[in-house]
């Protein structure tokens, strides 16, 4: 019986584990082409965004690469 909650235990352990990690494969910079008149990059620091603080950068260009502005 106690061999039974132990096995069980680890495995929930693990699933948990596994569950907190994330993803490292998923991009956080996005260049797909844009079909409008506006670009938008995003870019993270830390380059691939970690579990904790992340400061995700926004860069919005035109369509001629000129940065947009607030007005």
């Amino acid at each position: 019986m106690r061999k039974i909650v132990f096995v069980s235990l680890l495995v929930l352990l693990a699933v948990l584990l596994s569950a907190c990690r994330g993803s490292a494969s998923m991009p956080m910079e996005n260049n797909a082409p844009s079909n409008g008149d506006v670009n938008i990059v995003v870019t993270s620091n830390p380059s691939p965004a970690t579990v904790g603080d992340v400061e995700l950068m926004l860069t919005i260009t035109d369509k001629d690469g000129n940065p947009i502005t607030p007005t």
